[in-house]
């Protein structure tokens, strides 16, 4: 407790520092997801300003060595976040943008800056305020304290949202209550889109610079028929990895290759990066089912035939494309009890539910025969929740004046 308090003190120092050191107008810093990848809507919103020849000084901070060794060899504006130019932009600089938290960067160095939240995604399970944390305690009361009159302590605190749907005012305008310095939460939510969908858009251009996995990916279009790509949800509160979701399943690895081998299918698993080496040794011997190790899995979204997920938000963002969905909630009582859903699951997943990996094989075989029994309740749930389906990072840098 002491040395929380300490850390806390110390970095409400640096954040009244920052606030009264004068800011530059046209520097602008970006990061995402806790400072140790490259990746999310923070990502392609700084490709986008980029390949637009911005006119304002754009710069990614991170916290990952190899992050910033990598793309300073590619010639891409980088700084890493504990060396003396990556403080000096991140205390100047008069906008931040953000996916995950002010940890993305650093929630005391961003002090006086507007802090622009793309955030990842449209919430299924509660998140943030009555999700992760509620006011029914004294404890809950004090950390309520340290939310709202220390902003370093609150990794939700934003200036302006960025949200894709009008789905997400209700359910956003709960979990991100207390997170605004003006606490006028209407105002502050623009519904403006993710720039990580502009990826799905079928006319987009890939510059390989940015995206060297993309020779791979167009190989594995013209090698196979479809492409299904499996992102579980991270079951941390479950205690749980992909392998017990796999184990617990009943998976028979053998026998679902071979049926992706009568159908040229490639079925790829992105897991979890923590988890990513346990898969591989589960799939050493498969010749049609892979795993996807790159961090960032929209390239990969955007050459898939079918998406194979269970309470992951990343759904929401594939029915842009209104290509097939199934979901495989093996174990939805359970992670329904734990994690909380902000909607009715059956309502708002246009896809089969399956229980097992026989209903899961029946309907890849039936949208490969082009029974896609789904397709109307897709486009109904897009319609209906008013997505934001192109044009995401343009919206974005018109609104905010970036270019």
């Amino acid at each position: 407790m002491i040395k929380a308090l300490n850390i806390i003190f110390i970095q409400s120092f640096i954040y009244i520092l920052a606030k009264i050191i004068s800011k530059d107008n046209d520097l602008i810093v970006f990061g995402s997801s806790l400072g140790k990848h490259f990746s999310d809507n923070s990502k392609y919103l700084f490709l986008y300003l980029l390949q637009q020849n911005s006119s304002k000084k754009i710069i990614w901070i991170t916290k990952n060595k190899d992050i910033y060794n990598e793309l300073n060899s590619l010639n891409i504006p980088c700084e890493y976040l504990y060396s003396f130019k990556g403080i000096f932009y991140t205390l100047r600089a008069s906008k931040v943008f953000l996916s995950h938290s002010i940890y993305d960067i650093n929630g005391a160095m961003i002090g006086g800056a507007e802090i622009i939240q793309l955030w990842h995604g449209v919430a299924l399970k509660r998140i943030g305020y009555n999700g992760e944390w509620f006011l029914n305690s004294f404890k809950d009361k004090i950390r309520l304290f340290f939310y709202t009159k220390l902003s370093v302590s609150y990794g939700m605190k934003c200036d302006k949202l960025v949200i894709s749907t009008s789905l997400s005012k209700d359910t956003f305008k709960e979990a991100f209550y207390f997170s605004f310095r003006d606490n006028q939460i209407e105002k502050n939510m623009l519904l403006l889109g993710q720039p990580r969908n502009d990826l799905l858009d079928k006319n987009y251009t890939f510059n390989k610079k940015f995206f060297p996995e993309i020779d791979t990916l167009k190989e594995y279009d013209k090698k196979y028929n479809k492409i299904i790509s499996w992102l579980p949800t991270h079951r941390r509160q479950l205690n749980k990895t992909i392998v017990d979701i796999i184990k617990e399943s009943n998976l028979d690895i053998k026998d679902l290759d071979l049926f992706c081998q009568k159908y040229n299918i490639l079925f790829v698993i992105k897991a979890h990066p923590d988890e990513l080496d346990l898969v591989k040794d589960l799939l050493k011997d498969t010749k049609n089912i892979i795993t996807y190790d790159i961090a960032d899995p929209y390239p990969l979204l955007h050459f898939t035939d079918i998406l194979m997920t269970d309470y992951s938000s990343v759904y929401f963002d594939f029915l842009i494309t209104n290509r097939a969905i199934i979901f495989a909630s093996f174990d939805l009582e359970d992670y329904e009890k734990t994690a909380k859903f902000y909607y009715n699951y059956d309502d708002i997943t246009p896809g089969k539910k399956c229980m097992d990996w026989e209903e899961i094989k029946d309907e890849i075989e039936n949208i490969v025969n082009g029974d896609d029994s789904f397709k109307v309740q897709r486009e109904k749930l897009l319609i209906e929740g008013n997505f934001i389906t192109k044009d995401n990072s343009k919206n974005i840098a018109e609104y905010f004046k970036l270019i």
